[in-house]
């Protein structure tokens, strides 16, 4: 079977969005050193709306300048090292400001499909230009930021600026929020080309879905329990920011509810303690041949490192393949 690592490069959009260094940097640098001992690359969907609102500010501020010149640094970096760098954009980045301290975060255009038409399609243009002038070559795949993606008009965009995949898609999921709205309860776990619609699979289509790969339904009471019995596995992460503590019973109460659901969808990750979940994952993608993992690096945590070559060690083992989404295209264009 064919495993696919992906990473969303990004800063956390939270109440603090943490460092450059340590949410970006330090964790790249510890994952390469797994990627050099196994002979494996990752995709990462680098944010280029960050990057581009970064040019913007940076003369007027020099902690900006340096945050820009060091988080192009570590691209160029990973390019060397073969990794796959494709495009990722978190529309609110466009929006958001910057005080001197920290950044001022914008809670209103979360999706591509808060911005006007036209102007999602010059920043989209925009930002994919900055990062393929700092990459070094054109992105031809994408991620939306919160995997809402069904509401913007795509495959027009797509079609303007040379995106010939994507990899948003949450199998069996659905979530409809101010921040989030997508609904993948009708797409396939499989990879599979569309045209214009996303959850319709098409032999002639002419974009690729690399669909993150899920376990399947898990009732929430066996969600929790699991996750339970991991939580103390795991130490802090690099990454320096999220959300400040709540004080307000009420809002904790509130953040409780709106986040409940019966039934998971647990989805291939590298986040957190989620690598508790990936042998689950593993075997329901099985029937695909295909696995898509999903990380970020501002979640990643010295603990979690040993689960993950743990797994590399395994699936290599057993004659698994682990490439770029780059790779499998050009495998399966053959």
């Amino acid at each position: 079977m064919d495993i696919v690592f992906t990473l969303d490069y990004e800063l956390f959009l939270d109440d603090m969005t943490g460092t450059v260094k340590n949410s970006l940097i330090k964790p790249m640098q510890e994952i390469q050193k797994v990627c050099e001992k196994h002979n494996f690359r990752f995709t990462i969907f680098a944010d280029a709306s960050y990057l581009y609102r970064l040019s913007e500010l940076k003369k007027d501020y020099p902690s900006l300048e340096e945050d820009y010149n060091d988080t192009v640094k570590n691209i160029k970096w990973l390019v060397d090292l073969g990794h796959d760098i494709q495009l990722h954009i978190h529309p609110q980045w466009y929006y958001s400001n910057y005080d001197g301290k920290e950044w001022i975060l914008d809670w209103d255009h979360y999706k591509l499909s808060d911005m006007p038409h036209d102007y999602a399609f010059e920043m989209f243009g925009k930002s994919k230009d900055l990062l393929d002038s700092i990459i070094g070559y054109k992105t031809t795949l994408f991620r939306a930021g919160g995997f809402s993606i069904q509401d913007f008009d795509f495959a027009n965009c797509f079609k303007k600026y040379g995106i010939i995949g994507d990899s948003s898609v949450l199998p069996g999921c659905k979530m409809r929020r101010k921040t989030h709205s997508y609904d993948y309860r009708k797409s396939t776990a499989c990879i599979y080309k569309f045209t214009e619609d996303i959850d319709s699979a098409k032999l002639d289509g002419i974009f690729w879905e690399f669909p993150i790969s899920t376990a399947g339904p898990v009732n929430i009471i066996r969600y929790l329990s699991v996750k339970e019995s991991w939580m103390a596995k795991t130490e802090n992460r690099w990454g320096d920011g999220g959300n400040r503590p709540q004080t307000s019973l009420f809002a904790k109460i509130k953040s409780i509810i709106s986040s409940f659901e019966f039934i998971k969808y647990p989805y291939g990750s590298i986040d957190h303690q989620c690598y508790f979940w990936l042998d689950d994952v593993y075997q329901y993608s099985k029937k695909h041949d295909c696995m898509t993992v999903l990380g970020h690096p501002k979640n990643f945590s010295p603990s979690g490192f040993p689960y993950l070559e743990k797994f590399i060690i395994d699936k290599q083992s057993k004659g698994d393949n682990i490439l770029t989404l780059t790779d499998y295209i050009k495998k399966r264009s053959k």
